[in-house]
């Protein structure tokens, strides 16, 4: 049981992602307590949810996850079938978080000699628990309501159940008489019914894929009830006509198209299903009609069975991702799952596979736009720092989420002075939460000093990846105000803690996240290291943008950059060659050597000397997995703190980008070994953090997946070539690392503005470009 109080621990949980949805539960599968639970939109719509099997329990023998948002839960119920020591009798949940609720499909299998005449028996219960109330363990008292067909909350919300085949008994009992060697299967949905209306039309769609792929396993299987079947066809049309049915606004109109046409695609998949399953397709005439009318779109049906499971699978994990793109004007949102590694080095396949899922399960949309929430389950929202960030480093997936991701941010850019959020004219925001999710910060939220800095470096680079001038010129009046926002600092940028918020605003905000080197706990206000050069890289930036577009300031900003590194050399440079982590408010330094410097890298504020001196102690500071957050000698040290002492991915990427940036091949290639490791570590889905030891821990509150730990795999790519790229100018760079330290690789599906890089690299760095983007000359540097 979870303490009253504390942060629940997430390290043994399986997570199912498909924002705003997150679906957490132990190994077993079973929602048994905190901080259990299928949540929505931050509210917990499903917290109990378990399952016997004539009255007993099954015991949980295997979990796996299949995609970011699904995973099967494989138990034997030992009382039952043949005597013996080998269980006989199995209980698979195959689960799946769609965007306004989930699917959990039951497979109970016979494999002993006797037929089973069970009772299959589902307890199901809401509490609809606010995720801040989770966290922060505070739900101990709140009364759960049984769940068999709807449940309704004070203030409105509901959820609703619904199983196929009904219940032939009380709840949610079906009375099973199973032969050997055959199976039983039910399907149950659980949908909070008041999201938005975009939403809707994407989990009904995902529905559909998921009866898509019950089909297809039900060929495998060869074992299924025919009225199995059947019940599980209509049920994956009756979401169609839900998709059909679901309302769109005026504002959504380029969505729901998009909607539409990947309804049609999950129409055909079924279909075509039918097809192949000619003994189903003949019960049902009207599935014929339907696959006629498709058969040129798809060669589904033309595959064997076991190539069909594999491909509906496939739909399944992408299906959810697919229907929240919105199209920006730039390259197309689909297009992020089209980026692929195949290198020696298998694990790296596997790691940039996993980051582009868990990043696609985790977009949401903001009106016409998409953006990456931060992560599951406690920040799935929008961010400054963490979905700009992640943007940014998964810019070889596209530009589109970056643009919707500026966008959003931009739509909320303060306006005024307010001390109880923390919001200014210019800058940034921090996150946003709806008014009621009981979180401990203001509901938009404004305390970080980096976004407005890391908001127009974003938008740069986007430029330079190719977002097209139409998108990038209506936001450059918010470029002048975020730069009008830094330069409004008397001397650095710097923080005072928050009345009403967090203690420290860089992307360290724990409370004891800025320390000196024998742990004393840092003064404010502080200026970050860190800060500063994003400060530098932005006034660069956003001169570049202001020159292009004809805006004028360019000089200004030029001018306002280089007094910023003259003045950052002679402040924060520690007797022992390494930039302070901040200074505090007397003005002196916080001399705890701290990965912060990392990000100082590749920015342009350090000159080649100062580049190589930051290149040493970041190697320093590296475990066999990642980049501690400070050197195992401070004062503070702890391998499984926050901020003082373990090792966060993006962290990594960041100072691994840098270190390419500038030329460090081989401090950049043994953080490209240390990601891939952890990446093998964790199952392929680096979390947020994770214990700073040789041998890395789980750090136990992390989530998984957060967005800018899944981006680390795009950024790797970028890394490992050495590109630069600069559409604008018509030009491509690459400069692979060599030796590589994942052997010999090819990357397809790379974009850069409206097309796809496919190169290959050698083990010795020689690259061979396969195909480029119209327009852009690929320059190869060895």
């Amino acid at each position: 049981m979870q303490d009253q109080g504390r942060q629940p621990y997430l390290h043994e949980h399986i997570t199912c992602v498909a924002a705003p949805t997150t679906w957490l539960s132990g190994p077993s599968g079973a929602l048994a307590a905190d901080p259990d639970g299928l949540y929505v939109e931050d509210r917990r719509v499903l917290a109990r949810f378990t399952v016997t099997v004539a009255g007993h329990v099954p015991v949980p023998i295997g979990a796996r996850r299949i995609g970011a948002a699904t995973a099967e839960f494989t138990a034997v119920v030992r009382e039952l079938g043949d005597e013996g020591p080998d269980p006989t009798v199995t209980l698979t949940r195959h689960r799946t978080a769609v965007p306004d609720g989930g699917v959990e499909t039951l497979t109970l299998t016979n494999h002993s000699h006797r037929t089973l005449s069970v009772a299959v028996d589902v307890r199901a219960a809401t509490d609809f628990a606010r995720m801040g109330a989770v966290k922060d363990g505070r739900t101990r008292d709140l009364p759960l309501s049984g769940l068999t067909t709807s449940s309704r909350a004070p203030d409105g919300m509901t959820v609703t159940l619904a199983a196929d085949p009904p219940p032939t008994g009380p709840d949610l009992t079906w009375d099973v008489t199973l032969p050997p060697r055959r199976t039983w299967t039910a399907r149950i949905d659980i949908t909070r019914v008041d999201i938005a209306r975009a939403d809707i039309a994407r989990a009904d769609i995902a529905r559909a894929d998921i009866a898509g792929t019950d089909i297809a396993k039900t060929d495998i299987a060869k074992t299924d009830i025919a009225r199995t079947d059947i019940a599980r066809l209509d049920a994956a049309h009756v979401d169609i006509a839900r998709t059909d049915a679901a309302p769109v606004d005026s504002a959504q109109t380029d969505t729901a198209r998009a909607d539409t046409a990947r309804a049609d695609t999950a129409r055909t998949d079924i279909a075509q299903a039918d097809i192949a399953r000619t003994d189903i397709a003949q019960a049902h005439i009207a599935q014929t009609d339907i696959a006629q009318a498709h058969t040129a779109q798809t060669d589904i049906a033309q595959a064997d069975t076991a190539r069909m499971d594999i491909a509906q699978v496939d739909v399944a994990r992408t299906s959810v991702a697919r229907m929240s793109a919105a199209r920006t004007g730039s390259a197309p949102v689909d297009g992020v799952s089209e980026l692929r590694v195949r290198a020696d080095d298998r694990r790296l396949d596997e790691l940039v596979r996993a980051g582009v899922e868990d990043l696609d399960a985790l977009r949401r949309a903001d009106g016409p736009d998409v953006y990456y929430t931060a992560g599951s389950p406690w920040y799935l929202t929008l961010f400054g720092r963490d979905s700009l960030w992640a943007a940014r480093l998964a810019l070889p997936m596209g530009t589109a989420v970056a643009a919707g991701t500026l966008r959003a941010l931009a739509r909320r850019q303060g306006t005024r002075h307010d001390p109880d959020t923390d919001e200014e004219p210019g800058k940034i925001l921090h996150e946003v939460r709806p008014p009621d999710a009981s979180y401990h910060l203001p509901p938009v939220y404004y305390g970080t000093v980096d976004a407005t800095a890391l908001w127009v470096s974003t938008l740069a680079d986007a430029w330079r990846w190719g977002l097209p001038p139409s998108e990038v010129e209506p936001l450059l009046s918010n470029v002048e105000r975020a730069l009008d926002w830094l330069a409004g600092h008397d001397g650095f940028i710097a923080y005072r803690a928050s009345a009403k918020g967090l203690t420290n605003h860089g992307w360290k905000d724990s409370g004891d996240g800025v320390q000196h080197a024998d742990g004393r706990i840092a003064e404010g206000p502080l200026a970050l290291s860190e800060v500063q050069a994003y400060a530098y890289r932005a006034a660069l930036d956003g001169a570049a943008l202001l020159d292009v577009f004809g805006r004028g300031g360019g000089d200004r900003w030029r001018a306002w950059a280089a007094d910023l590194a003259e003045r950052f050399r002679k402040a924060f440079w520690c007797p022992g060659g390494y930039p302070a982590i901040a200074l505090d408010g007397s003005g002196a330094q916080v001399d705890s050597v701290a990965s912060n410097m990392g990000h100082l890298l590749g920015t342009g504020l350090l000159n080649a000397e100062e580049s190589r001196a930051v290149a040493g102690h970041v190697a320093a500071l590296a475990s066999p997995f990642g980049v501690r957050t400070v050197a195992p000698g401070s004062g503070g040290y702890n391998p499984l703190s926050y901020h003082l002492g373990s090792v966060w991915p993006h962290d990594t990427a960041i100072a691994l980008v840098g270190l390419a940036r500038d030329g460090h091949r081989a401090e950049a290639a043994a953080l490209v070994r240390a990601l891939v490791a952890a990446g093998e570590r964790f199952g392929f889905r680096l979390p947020e953090l994770y214990g700073g030891d040789d041998a890395p821990t789980p750090y136990p509150a992390a989530c998984r997946p957060q967005a800018w730990s899944a981006a680390a795999g795009p950024a790797l790519l970028t890394a490992l070539l050495g590109l630069d790229v600069d559409v604008p100018a018509g030009r491509v760079t690459i400069s692979p690392l060599w030796p590589s330290p994942v052997g010999g690789y090819r990357i397809r599906g790379l974009r850069i503005g409206s097309g796809a890089l496919d190169v290959s690299v050698t083990a010795d760095g020689a690259a061979t470009v396969h195909s480029a983007p119209a327009g852009l000359t690929v320059q190869k540097v060895q």
